[in-house]
């Protein structure tokens, strides 16, 4: 029998921040998320974890909510052929056209098939950046294909077929297809956020708001504005940027990716419609450019979760004091 053969009562853990290590002892079973498989590591000492779990259980995972999983941006394959910049200020070409370009290349397209895009570095909390930007759209209100492009597209299209026919994604559809474009879908409001940051940055594309997200941004679609005014504001608050940051995989300079499986992970209030209620105004309200103070936003967040500061106090700390921390493996 060997000391392989059962698993350590305890498990040292130590985190090295700015040089300075900084150590506790835990239980094995503590250290991942939850019992699945590939489940991520909490890394944090034990009074942080009790505030961690404290928000996961007065909440519901978000990917089990009506909320459902986040999806990724419209994926195009080959960017240079379908984002283009809008080069007239308003469609005054002949025959409902719009002057395009992309790097060296000019040209003109019908301007119905034009839809302004939103990249992950336009996002901001409760804002974006609009861009000259445009993305050819070619698919029909039922989010298929277009059997044909009308000449002026098709014929802009053309100068990237061979490149198009061979994207990985298509699978025998129609060449001019795009991907992934389930986050366009603009028949209900829209809760998006950027892929990378130092917190999520989420912003409302009101139900009717043509913009396309492309893949750096992750989307939910929601229900009735105001969850979308709620979502968006829980998404921006400091106790949900600290809860992410224990799940988030790192990137450099205190930067975390905000992926799809890592989005579907957090916890919305139990009881959403009160949630709901006590959010969407302050949500509303900064998406009009009255951003909450930091104050009054975290204890309507408290409130929704039906927590009190000293819950969640020790998370909150140790994001301020160790954001962007490294962790040896744990050991027994």
């Amino acid at each position: 029998m060997t000391g392989y053969d059962t698993p350590p009562s305890t498990a040292r853990i130590v985190v090295h921040n700015s040089g300075t290590p900084i150590e506790w002892t835990t239980t094995p079973a503590r250290i991942p998320f939850d019992d699945t498989a590939g489940s991520p590591w909490i890394l944090a000492p034990p009074t942080v974890r009790d505030a961690f779990d404290a928000v996961s259980n007065a909440g519901r995972m978000l990917a089990d909510t009506a909320f459902g999983r986040p999806r990724l941006g419209v994926k195009t394959g080959c960017n240079e052929a379908f984002v283009v910049t809008q080069r007239t200020a308003s469609h005054a070409l002949a025959n409902d056209l719009t002057e395009i370009a992309s790097g060296h290349r000019t040209g003109a397209v019908e301007s119905k098939l034009l839809r302004p895009v939103t990249r992950g570095e336009h996002l901001a909390a409760w804002t974006r950046r609009d861009t000259d930007e445009r993305i050819l759209w070619t698919h029909g209100a039922d989010g298929q294909p277009l059997k044909g492009l009308p000449r002026h597209a098709l014929g802009w299209l053309r100068q990237w077929q061979r490149v198009l026919e061979t994207r990985a994604d298509t699978h025998g559809a129609k060449w001019w297809t795009l991907f992934r474009t389930e986050s366009a879908n603009r028949d209900r409001p829209r809760v998006a956020w950027a892929d990378i940051g130092l917190s999520p940055r989420a912003t409302v594309f009101p139900a009717g708001d043509s913009s396309v997200p492309l893949n750096t941004c992750y989307v939910v679609s929601c229900p009735r504005a105001c969850d979308a005014y709620a979502l968006a504001t829980l998404l921006n608050s400091s106790l949900i940027s600290a809860w992410l940051s224990l799940v988030a995989e790192p990137a450099r300079g205190g930067y975390h990716r905000y992926l799809g499986w890592t989005m579907a992970l957090v916890p919305v209030p139990r009881e959403w419609d009160r949630a709901a209620s006590i959010l969407a105004p302050i949500g509303e309200r900064a998406l009009a450019g009255f951003a909450p103070p930091a104050d009054s936003l975290a204890a309507a967040i408290l409130d929704a979760f039906r927590l009190e500061s000293s819950d969640v106090a020790p998370l909150i700390r140790w994001n301020s004091r160790h954001g962007g921390q490294h962790a040896d493996r744990p050991g027994d």
